[in-house]
Formats: C-alpha cells, sequence, structure tokens
C-alpha cells in the first residue's frame, strides 16, 4: 500500500498504475505488480535487488499457487450456486405448503357455513317435529285406548 504525504506520490502513483494496467486485469494481479514494483523500488536500483532461494521456489510454485486459488475460487462459486438452489426449491416448496393452508383453510371456512346453514334449518325444524312428535303420539295414546 503507498502512503503519501504530497501530490508528486500520489501523481506518480498513477502513472505507475496506469503503465501497469492491462484490460481486464484482477485486482489481485495489480496489487501484486504494484508490491513487486514497490519492493524493488525500495531496494533502489534493479542491480541492487538479490534474488534469493525463497523467490526463485515462489516463481516456480505461482502457477501451481494460482491454479489452487482458482479451484478454491470455483469450489466456492459452486457452493454458492449450491445454496442459491437449495434455498430456491426451500422457497418454492414454502410457497407450495403455504397455498394448500390457505385452500384447506378456505375448505374449512366453506364447509362450516354449510354445516351452520343445516343447523339453522334443523333448529327451524325441531319445533315443527317436536309438534309433530305430539300430535302423533297423543293420537296413539288417544286411539290405543279407545280399543
Amino acid at each position: 500500500m503507498i502512503l503519501s504525504h504530497g501530490n508528486a506520490a500520489v501523481e506518480r502513483g498513477f502513472s505507475v498504475n496506469k503503465k501497469c494496467l492491462v484490460e481486464n486485469q484482477k485486482e489481485k494481479s495489480l496489487i501484486a505488480q504494484r508490491i513487486i514494483y514497490d519492493t524493488v523500488n525500495a531496494k533502489g536500483e534493479l542491480e541492487n535487488f538479490i534474488v534469493t532461494k525463497d523467490l526463485i521456489h515462489a516463481a516456480r510454485n505461482a502457477h501451481m499457487w494460482y491454479k489452487e486459488e482458482l479451484a478454491r475460487e470455483n469450489r466456492e462459486k459452486r457452493d454458492a450456486e449450491e445454496m442459491r438452489d437449495r434455498r430456491k426449491r426451500a422457497a418454492k416448496v414454502l410457497r407450495e405448503l403455504e397455498a394448500k393452508k390457505r385452500q384447506i383453510l378456505d375448505d374449512a371456512v366453506k364447509e362450516t357455513a354449510r354445516i351452520d346453514d343445516e343447523i339453522k334449518v334443523a333448529q327451524k325444524l325441531i319445533p315443527l317435529l317436536i309438534c309433530l312428535y305430539r300430535n302423533v303420539n297423543t293420537d296413539r295414546n288417544y286411539t290405543i285406548s279407545h280399543y
């Protein structure tokens, strides 16, 4: 990271970034290039920069590390897509269950209204049936006692 105390360093930083930038370059690549550039500049001249054994191994292993990082990113992307698909399926099941619940509740309300109507009809008929029952029983008693 570059910290500047004046405009000249900032302007130089922009020109360095402009030299490093390539179309569609990822942020990580630009950061890596800036780290290398800043490290070489901190040593003074390129001739003063010492190539160590660790640096050589890092250069040799860079492609392997890149492939591992790419595989990790692909795995994370695949996992994220899988999680998104699971959420979509769960949301669909939830919507279906809610619709089923609404339908059952609507059917229950309709059935309750139908039963209430039957109860009202029965309540209107009960006095009539009681009256008829009494009339039948009194007529029967009357007829039986006359014999």
